[in-house]
């Protein structure tokens, strides 16, 4: 807790949380919250939460934790991160002014995802209100088998398009619509996407002597997917499949050495 933000003599204590990384930090507000209870100011406001790192970065919270992690946990463990109930940052943070705001947001990416993959809104618009009801639910008590009973229910047989997002600390994400094959036919790979999107990063050609390997050479940009590195000849449309979050985006983290 923010030392500033203490509103008692003694110091809170240090708390420890395991959290899925396809989970939102400002849904662990509530465990932190009751842990902090005796410490908070009067006059606590929900919208008012924010995580920090111990580099002083404010933590997007729409953005999913293994995603941050990815970006600002410099690969250590336990992450150390500072939990604020005042003096929200809302130039660099959206507001989050309650749990609804947080279904709100996923249930937006993840049709925006779906319409992307499938080229159109059928597939959500053919979702009842009670399959919605049960994802949400499902998503955030991390329950994964009823999670993806539902999601697998409006899942194009053959995507248009791979639905990614490529980030970077400090900088906005990039997203662009990527085809799962090339012009020729062979499929698409992570290395056209990164040369196609960050083409100051990744111009050489070949990228790496060899592509099969995970391993950046020294100097060269890490790419990581769910906290793993992934070799770049891999084709979009299986990481797509493998590794994508919840709602659907293929979330891609370039970190420069």
């Amino acid at each position: 807790m923010a030392r500033d933000d203490v509103a008692s003599l003694s110091a809170p204590p240090v708390v420890f949380l395991q959290l899925s990384r396809q989970t939102y930090i400002t849904l662990a507000t509530d465990a932190v919250r009751e842990k902090f209870s005796k410490y908070i100011p009067t006059g606590f406001s929900l919208d008012e939460v924010w995580f920090e790192t111990a580099a002083g970065v404010a933590l997007k919270w729409h953005i999913p934790v293994g995603v941050l992690y990815d970006l600002y946990g410099g690969g250590t463990l336990p992450w150390a991160l500072t939990w604020h109930c005042q003096k929200f940052p809302v130039a660099s943070v959206l507001p989050c002014p309650s749990v609804d705001t947080v279904r709100s947001l996923f249930m937006n990416q993840w049709k925006e995802a779906l319409c992307i993959k499938a080229g159109d809104a059928s597939g959500y618009n053919s979702m009842s209100e009670a399959d919605q009801n049960e994802m949400w639910s499902a998503f955030i008590n991390n329950d994964q088998k009823r999670f993806w009973a539902v999601n697998s229910k409006v899942q194009p047989p053959t995507p248009k398009n791979v639905a990614l997002r490529v980030y970077r600390p400090g900088v906005p994400f990039l997203q662009e619509l990527v085809s799962p094959t090339s012009e020729d036919g062979t499929p698409t790979t992570l290395e056209t996407v990164l040369k196609s999107m960050l083409p100051a990063l990744f111009s050489s050609s070949p990228l790496y002597p060899q592509l099969d390997s995970v391993g950046a050479p020294p100097g060269e940009p890490v790419v990581l997917m769910q906290g793993m590195p992934v070799p770049l000849c891999a084709a979009v449309a299986d990481l797509s499949l493998y590794l994508s979050h919840p709602d659907n985006f293929l979330y891609i983290v370039v970190l420069s050495k």
